[in-house]
């Protein structure tokens, strides 16, 4: 089993991230069900099946950025380019997921974290979930945040129009 050692970055307050990490790292499902118990966390089977299948069909179709390691700067080569504002910004793209609590429907929604100065992977996802995860955004859209995940980042180039 690919157990996630302190200090790799395992994120336990964010189910999406901890999920994309072992997806990252080639553990099942089941594996990183294992762990998320073994760390005394918990979360019903069929909730985290269908949650790491969508994460995982995500990073699938996302290509490398979704692979970086959360804890570090990516490198120049990791970046692909976006021609937006006045250029020279780092932009990371997270996919926020979220139980829809009318629907009962898992899905995901983007969240953009521009900064002028490269950050990594983590930060992202914590802006993310600062801005999405609260209890008042969850009472005013009725949907349960269950985490965030990094799928692309970019370095910005000026728009010319």
């Amino acid at each position: 089993m690919a157990f996630i050692e302190e200090g790799e970055g395992f994120r336990v307050g964010n189910p999406s991230a901890f999920m994309a990490q072992h997806v990252r790292l080639g553990s099942s499902a089941t594996e990183a069900l294992e762990e998320w118990r073994a760390l005394g966390l918990t979360y019903s089977d069929t909730p985290w099946y269908q949650q790491y299948g969508q994460v995982a069909d995500t990073i699938a179709r996302s290509g490398d950025w979704a692979r970086l390691d959360p804890g570090e700067i990516p490198a120049g080569a990791d970046y692909g380019e976006w021609s937006m504002g006045k250029g020279g910004q780092y932009a990371t793209q997270v996919n926020v997921t979220y139980l829809d609590e009318e629907t009962g429907l898992r899905s995901s929604q983007p969240f953009t974290f521009i900064t002028d100065t490269p950050h990594t992977p983590d930060e992202a996802e914590q802006a993310a979930m600062d801005e999405y995860g609260s209890d008042e955004n969850a009472e005013a859209y009725g949907q349960q945040v269950t985490g965030a995940f990094v799928v692309h980042v970019w370095q910005t180039t000026p728009f010319a129009s």
